[in-house]
């Protein structure tokens, strides 16, 4: 006769657990008899109820959706032990190993992990449960500078746009200082974050970012990559390799789009 398993306790306060739990609800804790219950496929829309809990991973709480793309799924996870917010982008790499999307996500990590900026989303940790990846990022509570010039008519005040811009420009001097080149500069991969006084924009997503040395050697190699209405020419045409120059090239399409209503190419 089977005997059903006793609840497990936390080793700290002896407080009674689930078998789902993570960490214990009196203490925080963390239990090492919890199973991740990370699930594989999430509803794909954006669920902006705070409790509406979807799993865990790597010890945070995954409440809810806050985009998708071609490089994962980017949830809104919370620490139960210290309430921090974080932005969690998973990867699943058994679906990955295709299309070569694992190697580009530690390639992100790698390269975000280096770069300490205000005006650069910070990555904290890179993580790993079973097939998945995680990188564990700075939470930005602002939308990103794609959906406030939606908000806006699609343009926005001179005053406001250079503001931006003038965050956008110190990112990217930080980036390029580094030795990276981003290679997707556009409004999507802008976040704004609300400030004392005014919003401040940070840069992310660098899934498709590289190093400069790396940059030069793939010149005509490795295809079109980035969003067509911010290219610059070498990108498009291949004939020449990626620097600074190509991403400056985009964030001049998105200054135009941000006080002309559209890039100028679109």
């Amino acid at each position: 006769m089977q005997h059903a398993s006793a609840a497990p306790a936390c080793p700290r306060c002896g407080a009674g657990a689930g078998p789902q739990d993570a960490f214990c609800i009196q203490c925080g804790n963390p239990l090492s008899s919890a199973r991740n219950t990370f699930a594989p496929v999430f509803p794909p829309i954006y669920n902006d109820a705070p409790t509406a809990r979807l799993g865990w991973f790597s010890g945070l709480c995954v409440e809810s959706i806050l985009g998708e793309g071609g490089m994962g799924t980017v949830y809104y996870a919370v620490s139960p032990v210290s309430k921090q917010a974080f932005a969690l982008k998973v990867l699943d790499t058994h679906r990955a190993v295709a299309n070569n999307h694992a190697r580009l996500f530690e390639s992100e990590a790698g390269i975000q992990s280096r770069l300490v900026h205000p005006n650069v989303t910070r990555l904290f940790q890179f993580v790993s449960e079973g097939h998945w990846y995680g990188l564990i990022m700075e939470y930005v509570p602002g939308p990103s500078l794609s959906t406030h010039l939606s908000n806006a008519d699609h343009h926005l005040p001179p005053k406001d746009a250079i503001s931006i811009a003038i965050d956008i420009l110190d990112g990217l001097h930080a980036v390029h200082e580094a030795g990276y080149v981003h290679r997707d500069i556009k409004p999507g991969n802008v976040l704004l974050a609300p400030g004392r006084e005014r919003l401040v924009a940070k840069l992310t997503d660098f899934g498709i970012a590289s190093s400069l040395k790396d940059a030069v050697r793939e010149a005509g190699v490795r295809g079109v990559t980035g969003t067509v209405p911010y290219l610059a020419p070498e990108q498009i045409h291949q004939e020449a390799p990626l620097g600074p120059q190509s991403d400056i090239f985009s964030f001049a399409s998105m200054l135009y789009e941000m006080v002309g209503g559209h890039p100028p190419f679109s």
